[in-house]
């Protein structure tokens, strides 16, 4: 399994078709533990077309509060020239409670990580990448600034 593998890749982009895994909290990590702001946003997963193969990937690029969801609300981070993506790769979540692979989209969000379903609702393959750092364009990683 390639769970959990660090990996690296080129592209541009795809912001147009932008996905939205959420609601989430903000969680991160603080001293010796996990803590959360409080507030409630979501995980933007973008489309990422490889330079040097014939497939787009899914690339969590991290987390907004709602009020940032619409990409026009955080143009700085729609970069739209080639840029290095470093992350770890991830497999589906497991199915939350009270959902179901029919219920597993409500409206725009995503209510967890089902890669087999994202990936087909855009055109890509189904891998997804959890985002550490981007090479390039400041402003591109996080989403929100």
């Amino acid at each position: 399994s390639l769970e959990s593998r660090q990996v690296t890749f080129r592209g541009p982009f795809a912001h147009t078709r932008e996905q939205y895994i959420g609601p989430r909290s903000n969680v991160h990590q603080e001293g010796g533990g996990l803590m959360s702001s409080g507030k409630t946003g979501c995980n933007i997963v973008t489309p990422l077309k490889l330079t040097d193969r014939r497939y787009e990937i899914l690339v969590n690029r991290g987390w907004v509060p709602m009020d940032k969801t619409r990409s026009r609300t955080r143009r700085e981070g729609q970069v739209e020239d080639e840029v290095e993506v470093s992350g770890i790769v991830r497999v589906t979540e497991p199915l939350p409670p009270l959902v179901t692979k029919q219920t597993a989209k409500s409206g725009e969000f995503w209510l967890y990580r089902d890669i087999e379903q994202m990936a087909e609702a855009v055109g890509a393959a189904p891998v997804y990448i959890d985002i550490e750092q981007m090479a390039e364009a400041v402003g591109a990683a996080p989403v929100y600034i």
